[in-house]
């Protein structure tokens, strides 16, 4: 269930792997408006944001500027055909390993 308590740590565990996730990728949140919805960057972070928190797409469309909540959806369906990962900087893999892993 969403309560509010639960809503608000995933909230804030989202905006904190964000945060980290960006810095992990060599980017800057002033930037994202100008990189694709499909950019591997962006969805790597999308899916973890959509698998390990209370987020919505709604709100990670919003963060990552990736239009809308159809958008983040339609994305990360392509992006698990193509296993957009293996294009990654060595950085953000790390840390998206690390995530997964509860650190």
């Amino acid at each position: 269930r969403k309560t509010p308590q639960v809503t608000s740590h995933g909230e804030e565990q989202a905006k904190r792997w964000l945060k980290e996730g960006l810095h992990a990728a060599g980017m800057v949140p002033k930037e994202l408006p100008q990189l694709k919805g499909s950019d591997p960057r962006k969805l790597a972070l999308a899916e973890l944001l959509w698998s390990r928190t209370t987020v919505s797409q709604e709100w990670i469309a919003e963060k990552l500027s990736m239009r809308s909540a159809a958008n983040v959806s339609q994305q990360l369906r392509r992006m698990k055909k193509r296993k957009a990962e293996t294009q990654l900087p060595p950085e953000l893999k790390r840390f998206l390993k690390n995530a997964r892993q509860g650190e």
